[in-house]
């Protein structure tokens, strides 16, 4: 079933953060996010929540995180 697209921005996701990336990141996320049907928004959001919970307990964050 296809996700329910609206414009409607729910207040727990209210306060936008800018990042720069690359274009050759930015194509692969756009692709990403068309075969699997998800928002740009939606897939930043989990990534980053993904990546904060592999990082999470880490002394620095250059240590291994075995992504």
């Amino acid at each position: 079933m296809a996700r329910k697209k609206t414009s409607v921005i729910p207040a727990a996701y209210a306060r936008p953060i800018s990042v720069r990336i690359s274009s050759a990141l930015e194509l692969e996320i756009k692709e990403i996010c068309k075969a699997h049907d998800l928002s740009t928004s939606h897939f930043c959001r989990r990534a980053i929540k993904t990546f904060l919970q592999s990082i999470r307990g880490k002394d620095h964050l250059y240590q291994e995180i075995g992504v």
